[in-house]
């Protein structure tokens, strides 16, 4: 008898998912859905090629697909359910299940089965495409293929949790009633966090540390720590953090007797560069890095097309929003080999440059120099040629050799800024400039972490974001999403928001205090011996579970909801 029930229930089963499959209904709205879904990747992945509209198109169009594709996939599992939990129902098909001898609780799990295998086979077809999408996309910084990774794989979680909320609606209403209240369920999920947003704006109420310089302010402090533990234990190297004068080199770019070569030196990368007969880096101990990169990269093939008429650096031409992308990585793997005492550096640079410089170009559109102008708080030097001085003075035979070497090796003035403003966040913080009162010098940073908490605490404590953050993704680089959320001209909800402790801070704004005193043959970083705890956040793998197991509880109690309204 047994076996004569497996029998059935396999007959019944791939029946009921033959008749599922050519529902017209269900086709329709499954290929409505992934046709959105596919549209806003499309529209994401031919983004504008300004690094911040990058990020800004693509916040903006993944909170939109958010509500849009999210609500088109609600009634699609609403359809599903209602084939398999009402219209079966109505037809009589449970009940002559029920006579040929299977019992309700196989009944139950296997159209629950059903309703979410042909789910997720909608939802591998919508993952499939979108990931064809992205590779074939312009954009080749991680963080970019992060976010509309994140946004495919969201759905993959959607009918886990979602389903079992639609398949109690649809089994306890009416037909009518019953897509109203399903309807009625996608809208407080899909569009409730970014009312709740609005609403929160045009009261006025809005949290101050979701503006995008305390997201710089952040990321400049971890990026200064990462390069200051890179070299922290090199005995060769460890002691450009017993430097004084950098700091106000920094400071003063925009005093008039800073020269077009030495902003070129520091903003530009062109650090190799002579005045007269002296490199312009001479006076400083970060030098002698500068230099045996530089001389170690002579022996490299270029391995770019020739860039010569092309504006990668900021130049008055990069304003038509021309850009081209240079891959380091080669030549940063060239440069272990050869100078293996670095190994942790050029893996600190290539960490940089390909999970954030998308963000820390963000500043003008025209290449690498965005990043003085965004994170390090200051201008990009514009120049109408990048490897020539408009001063004829300064285009001496040194200066026409070294410029032969950037135009052969352009990834090295890429290395060098990386490593120049790297260096000077480890030394050096903003706070005494800013106009961010939450970490500026003036109240000691005491408003950092009560602020951070109290906005931590409303993110986290309402559920009805939780399913936003899932799909926003939870990148593992620290600062990454909340800084992309920062900028989108989308309402966003209450963001939980990473931040350092109390402790770290409040050292850091000490030490910031202190820069003025020149000690010598000390170690002045502003990170010696700070650990940098990341606070806040939210955890999505933590959330992902407790909805899987709410969901769980969620399936039990309906199938005694469908064991209740069977009837033989």
């Amino acid at each position: 008898m047994k076996s004569k029930n497996t029998k059935s229930l396999f007959i019944i089963y791939f029946l009921n998912l033959k008749l599922a499959l050519r529902n017209k209904s269900i086709i329709i709205t499954g290929l409505i859905f992934i046709c959105i879904s596919s549209l806003f990747i499309i529209m994401q992945s031919l983004s504008s090629s300004y690094p911040k509209m990058q990020l800004m198109n693509l916040s903006l169009f993944k909170a939109v697909s958010y509500i849009c594709s999210g609500f088109c996939f609600s009634i699609f599992l609403t359809l599903i359910a209602f084939f398999f939990f009402k219209k079966q129902k109505d037809d009589g098909i449970q009940n002559i299940e029920l006579r040929a001898g299977i019992p309700i609780w196989q009944s139950f799990l296997y159209r629950y089965s059903l309703a979410l295998f042909i789910s997720i086979f909608y939802v591998l077809i919508n993952f499939n495409l979108g990931l064809l999408f992205t590779l074939i996309s312009s954009y080749e910084q991680v963080i970019i293929k992060d976010i509309l990774l994140t946004q495919l794989a969201f759905y993959f979680f959607l009918p886990i949790v979602l389903l079992p909320f639609i398949i109690a609606i649809s089994m306890t209403f009416s037909v009518a009633i019953g897509i109203l209240n399903n309807l009625l369920l996608a809208l407080i999920i899909f569009i409730y966090p970014f009312g709740a947003a609005l609403s929160t704006q045009l009261n006025g109420s809005i949290n101050k540390i979701s503006e995008t310089s305390y997201m710089n302010t952040n990321i400049n402090m971890h990026l200064g720590h990462l390069f200051y533990n890179s070299l922290k234990n090199n005995d060769d190297y460890k002691d450009i953090f017993e430097e004084t004068e950098i700091n106000f080199r920094y400071d003063s770019f925009e005093k008039e007797d800073i020269g077009d070569i030495e902003k070129r030196a520091f903003l530009n990368g062109q650090a190799n560069l002579f005045n007269g007969d002296q490199k312009i880096l001479s006076q400083y101990k970060i030098a002698k890095l500068i230099d045996i990169i530089y001389e170690s990269s002579k022996e490299i093939d270029t391995y770019n097309n020739s860039i010569e008429n092309q504006y990668w650096l900021l130049s008055e031409e990069a304003w038509s929003d021309k850009q081209v992308y240079i891959k380091i990585k080669p030549t940063l793997n060239h440069l272990k080999t050869q100078l293996p005492e670095l190994f942790d550096l050029f893996n600190w640079v290539e960490y940089i440059y390909d999970n954030y410089l998308t963000i820390i170009k963000d500043g003008e559109p025209g290449g690498i120099n965005g990043l003085a102008y965004s994170i390090f708080k200051k201008n990009p030097l514009i120049i109408k040629n990048t490897f020539k001085f408009e001063d004829e003075k300064l285009n001496s035979e040194e200066n026409n050799e070294v410029f032969k070497v950037y135009k052969k090796n352009p990834e090295i003035m890429i290395i060098n800024w990386i490593i120049l403003s790297g260096y000077r966040a480890s030394m050096y913080n903003d706070f005494n400039n800013s106009d961010n009162d939450i970490l500026s010098i003036k109240n000691n940073g005491i408003n950092y972490n009560s602020e951070f908490k109290s906005n931590n605490s409303s993110a986290n404590g309402n559920f009805f974001n939780n399913w936003w953050y899932i799909y926003r993704g939870n990148n593992t680089k620290p600062f990454v999403n909340d800084y992309v959320s920062s900028i989108s001209a989308m309402m966003q909800p209450t963001k939980a928001l990473k931040y350092y402790s109390k402790n770290d801070i409040e050292e850091i704004i000490r030490r910031t205090k202190k820069s003025e005193e020149k000690i010598s043959n000390q170690d002045l970083s502003l990170y010696k011996d700070l650990e940098m705890k990341l606070n806040g956040g939210f955890n999505i793998t933590v959330a992902v579970i407790c909805w899987i197991t709410f969901s769980a509880v969620l399936i039990y109690l309906n199938s005694l909801i469908y064991k209740k309204k069977s009837k033989i």
